[in-house]
């Protein structure tokens, strides 16, 4: 590869490439917070010193919407969704979709 291809990769690919496992695990607590299915986010700093809870939770949100997300500290994380494995960014596609949330038009039918 040369240096100059390195501006034509995706979020998935740059990661492999740098080992972002942690900082992809990073920015699923972020994404997931934003979306409402993680009381809160994780930084560098509690991944690195508490890696199985924060990781469980994490897990567990992406569970919260169908996604299967296996963390993994050192290779990259796997997602799967209804059986087949999936690319993060497709993950985070589907839970911003999911949680897609418009506006209200009109009172509540009861």
């Amino acid at each position: 590869m040369k240096n100059t291809d390195i501006r034509n990769l995706n979020l998935d690919q740059l990661g492999k490439v740098s080992g972002g496992n942690e900082v992809d695990t990073q920015n699923d607590s972020y994404k997931l917070h934003k979306l409402g299915l993680l009381d809160e986010y994780y930084g560098s700093f509690d991944l690195t010193f508490s890696w199985a809870s924060c990781t469980a939770k994490i897990e567990e949100a992406w569970a919260k919407i169908g996604i299967t997300c296996v963390t993994n500290f050192i290779c990259a994380n796997q997602y799967y969704y209804e059986g087949k494995k999936i690319t993060r960014k497709e993950a985070v596609e589907i839970a911003e979709n999911t949680m897609i949330k418009g506006p209200q038009i009109g009172f509540p039918v009861y």
